[in-house]
């Protein structure tokens, strides 16, 4: 399949059959198993689409779409969000996403479940309700970020700053949550 139609639904896709995947909009498209290892996704509309043991790291997501998206088992290694030009209802699902920005994006209630998001940067985010169960947060910033109701249940390796972080009802667990104590200047034996 060469890139003469700018639209596709309902298809399972192989990357290998586009000279470029820049300007399409899928919509209902499952991508399993692809390499999209530094492609340009520039202005390319994702919408209701899957994406199954992909590797997207290191892409370039300048005024890419990505609407209703499920993400199971892929890399997003180094991907830069913000340069993105809609993000909405996404699903992170067992991916490994060290080093991704998030910096100031609303994302309310999306779902990083059991990710790998050591690097990554959510400074000033709008993360209410949104679910980090069993995620590794190794060197995570939440800088200015609103985790307000957030699940960080089961949650590793994060330092949360209280004072510069909305974290009212967000829900944590031990011994993980001690680290809040940390930010505050307590110290506890």
């Amino acid at each position: 399949m060469s890139l003469i139609k700018n639209y596709i639904e309902d298809e399972n896709i192989v990357v290998s059959d586009f000279e470029t995947l820049e300007g399409v909009e899928f919509v209902e498209c499952h991508f399993k198993g692809q390499d999209f290892l530094g492609e340009s996704l520039a202005n390319t509309k994702f919408i209701e689409c899957t994406f199954e043991k992909c590797n997207l790291s290191n892409c370039s997501t300048t005024g890419a779409s990505f609407r209703d998206a499920k993400f199971n088992e892929s890399k997003l290694l180094g991907l830069n969000f913000t340069t993105c030009n809609s993000l909405s209802d996404l699903s992170f699902d067992h991916c490994l996403m060290d080093l991704c920005i998030f910096q100031a994006l609303k994302l309310k209630a999306t779902r990083f479940h059991e990710c790998s998001l050591k690097g990554a940067d959510f400074s000033d985010a709008d993360l209410g309700k949104t679910d980090f169960t069993r995620c590794n947060l190794e060197n995570t910033l939440f800088n200015g970020a609103d985790l307000r109701e957030a699940d960080l249940r089961e949650a590793a390796n994060y330092f949360i700053e209280p004072a510069w972080t909305k974290i009212k009802g967000a829900r944590f667990s031990m011994p993980e949550a001690m680290t809040l104590f940390k930010g505050l200047g307590i110290i506890v034996d």
